[in-house]
């Protein structure tokens, strides 16, 4: 399978030979199945193969051997020095404990190892796996960005110590939160800070959510901008979005269609494609639900019409502007009937 596999292009080097080669082509497999990227696949395999070739020696080493320690005494004694490769000792292997994190989770699951003892489980487990199932049930997060986030929040967790309770959390000063983020977020980059942002400012509106006053937190932390014009406002106002839609001329199918359009936009916060992926068969009148496809994440979630004043326009600007039934709610008005292309949504708020 290895051989395979190294010529059609998933690894850098033939792994067969070393040590835990084979347990780097079976977590390389089962990373392509929770829909990591090839690069990232490439660099955790490699990191076992790396982690293998360290511990071997002269003497192979079998992965019942391995537990939380070994890895622990890897990364904090060989990493930071490491002159394997040929590579400069300090190279960045910041994705080292990720993929070591992998490699246990797979031996576990392959019965190798066995599972972790209740004993060894943190404290603030609960709390991290609630806010980790939170993100991707409720908020429908991408499992690499559940990731991130999981190990941001959990840096967090373990900086706190023993006030990990969430009326402690809550507690905290804005001063007090932004001097962790600062600590943890000192060498990362533009991206990676503004992941570690989003994931702390995500746990505390989930707090809130709980019943947790944190409300006073969720703007303590700044994102960092990373394009020109940042003083350029992300979103338009109200009163800017009532003007767009009095701009648009209803006495036209062609207008009534773009009505909706942009109605469903402003209403629900839609991205162009969904409204245009949408279907008549999305929509459920006695459920008073609107399922959306998000091509992102390839899931769907469904939203309530529950403003009277949305399902009425609704029903006067799509119903009208469709006199015959097609499978798509928006589509061209004149033949052949197809689905509106991106572009055409995306310049309309510059015509208007």
């Amino acid at each position: 399978m290895g051989t395979e596999a190294f010529w059609n292009g998933l690894f850098d080097s033939r792994w067969d030979d070393c040590t835990f080669g084979a347990e780097a082509i079976r977590l390389v497999y089962r990373l392509r199945r929770l829909g990591y990227c090839e690069g990232t696949r490439r660099m955790y395999g490699q990191m076992v193969v790396h982690f293998g070739h360290v511990l071997a020696g002269s003497e192979r080493v079998a992965a019942e051997q391995i537990n939380e320690a070994v890895i622990q005494k890897f990364l904090r004694e060989h990493v930071p020095m490491c002159r394997c490769y040929r590579q400069p000792p300090g190279r960045r292997y910041s994705y080292a404990g990720g993929a070591l994190g992998h490699f246990l989770a797979m031996l576990r699951e392959e019965g190798v190892l066995a599972p972790q003892a209740l004993g060894c489980i943190p404290p603030y487990n609960g709390l991290l796996e609630g806010y980790c199932q939170f993100l991707a049930h409720e908020r429908g997060l991408a499992t690499r960005t559940v990731s991130t986030y999981r190990g941001f929040v959990r840096d967090f967790l373990v900086h706190r110590s023993l006030e990990i309770e969430p009326e402690a959390l809550v507690r905290l000063s804005a001063k007090e939160l932004f001097t962790f983020a600062r600590q943890r977020g000192a060498r990362l980059g533009v991206s990676s800070w503004n992941h570690l942002v989003l994931a702390l400012r995500g746990f505390y509106g989930w707090l809130d959510l709980q019943g947790y006053q944190a409300k006073h937190l969720l703007s303590a932390l700044p994102l960092r901008r990373r394009y020109q014009l940042s003083d350029v406002p992300c979103a338009l106002g109200w009163e800017e979005v009532q003007r767009v839609l009095a701009a648009v001329d209803r006495n036209g199918l062609d207008g009534r269609r773009n009505y909706a359009m942009l109605l469903m936009i402003a209403t629900y916060g839609l991205r162009t494609c969904e409204v245009r992926a949408l279907r008549c068969e999305d929509i459920d009148w006695q459920k008073d639900e609107l399922t959306i496809y998000t091509s992102k994440t390839g899931r769907t979630r469904r939203l309530p019409l529950t403003r009277r004043w949305a399902r009425r326009s609704w029903n006067t600007c799509v119903m009208s502007a469709q006199p015959q039934f097609t499978e798509r709610s928006f589509s061209r008005v004149d033949r052949p009937k197809v689905p509106c292309a991106t572009s055409s949504i995306t310049g309309w708020p510059a015509v208007f």
